[in-house]
């Protein structure tokens, strides 16, 4: 980075290093996890050995598509993640939607997660990018909570996805996954405070441009690269 003269840096990691809620000190739940602390550690280290200045970008769960249902999420083989395996469930794909545990200390007993739609975080890279280009930057080294700063749980998310875009989508419970936490959500008010940004897109939002995405999906049957 020096040697090419590149002082400035982006950095994205997802919302694993941290614990139940990322007010607190990092606390990595999963090796994956681990990862990103120590991929963060090492761009903390070098900003301040080199003089150079970085940001990290903590963020959420993203989901939903571009609203012209024309830029999207195409998982490879069987999605890992809520809505796209929701969508594909709706779609006919599979035969039903999985919730993994409903004994949570959670207002519904599903875990509660934060979701992020697409566009918002597009935003916020733009945003991120100028608060660093402009020399608006007042440590060598920030790091920022992308989310919408509000929890959803599993249940919450199944019901909206069936109102919003008015279709059924089939639903059983297993047992809890080992691992999964109960609840995990941002706290936003850095990035709107220092980024001037604030997530914009309601989780109908979401739903809608995910399901509408599925279905151009299912037409145009792109093949996976």
């Amino acid at each position: 980075m020096a040697s090419a003269d590149t002082h400035r840096r982006l950095n994205l990691i997802s919302d694993v290093i941290a614990g139940f809620s990322v007010i607190t000190p990092l606390n990595p739940l999963s090796p994956y996890g681990k990862t990103k602390a120590i991929g963060e550690q090492i761009i903390r280290d070098f900003v301040s050995n080199h003089r150079l200045q970085a940001i990290a970008l903590r963020f959420f769960n993203p989901v939903g598509a571009h609203p012209s249902a024309e830029i999207g999420e195409f998982p490879r083989g069987v999605p890992s993640n809520l809505l796209p395996y929701m969508a594909q469930v709706a779609a006919g794909l599979h035969d039903h939607m999985r919730i993994w545990g409903d004994d949570y200390h959670t207002p519904d007993g599903t875990c509660i997660r934060d979701f992020i739609h697409v566009c918002d975080l597009a935003e916020v890279h733009v945003k991120a990018l100028e608060h660093i280009m402009e020399l608006r930057q007042q440590q060598s080294f920030e790091v920022f909570n992308i989310g919408t700063g509000q929890g959803i749980s599993v249940r919450q998310m199944h019901a909206a996805f069936e109102q919003t875009n008015h279709l059924r989508v089939q639903a059983k419970v297993y047992a809890r996954r080992p691992g999964d936490i109960m609840s995990m959500y941002a706290t936003t008010q850095k990035a709107e405070q220092t980024l001037g940004w604030k997530a914009a897109h309601h989780l109908s939002s979401m739903v809608a441009t995910a399901w509408a995405w599925q279905q151009k999906l299912s037409i145009s049957k792109p093949s996976c690269p």
